[in-house]
């Protein structure tokens, strides 16, 4: 993802980014014993966007896994979470799981949280770090706008490729 801030000048709108991967790495060892977080890699989570006429959909698992049983990535947006599409089955056993690793990704310790000055510009992986913001007042002045747009990986490495020897480093 790309983050742009285009201005920022208003009192609060930290940006916050915290590694998610991280979390689901350090929580994996629990989650593939078949503990009682494992329903943070067998329950499906539907997220969802539907605005302005785009509509995405996905269902996924808070702790990915591969065929093989590795670990490959973690799925976390809460303000994105959907409806079902079909009857769910019980969430009690997913929420304090979901707590838990909500928590880590939350803790003071795990998260860097920068004021972003007009100008400038954040590139990070999505799948990977988790990023939030704080309350923000315009009401006493001032405003705050940031732009984003999404790469996909394969798009940033094939423009990657044509960089001329010397000028990435």
């Amino acid at each position: 993802q790309v983050l742009h801030c285009m201005d920022n000048s208003c009192a609060g709108g930290e940006s916050l980014f915290s590694d998610g991967e991280r979390v689901g790495r350090l929580l994996w060892p629990f989650v593939n014993a078949s503990t009682r977080m494992a329903p943070l890699a067998d329950h499906h989570i539907p997220y969802q966007y539907d605005k302005n006429g785009y509509h995405y959909f996905a269902s996924r698992y808070v702790i990915d896994h591969t065929e093989g049983g590795g670990f490959a990535g973690v799925h976390w947006s809460p303000p994105f979470q959907g409806k079902y599409l079909s009857a769910a089955k019980d969430l009690r056993p997913w929420i304090e799981p979901a707590r838990i690793f909500e928590g880590l990704i939350n803790d003071e310790s795990a998260v860097h949280s920068r004021k972003m000055e007009a100008g400038e510009c954040v590139l990070f992986d999505n799948l990977r770090t988790m990023h939030g913001r704080t309350a923000f007042d315009v009401g006493s002045g001032g405003s705050r706008w940031l732009r984003g747009a999404y790469i996909t990986a394969e798009d940033f490495l094939s423009r990657a490729s044509y960089i001329p020897a010397g000028q990435a480093e």
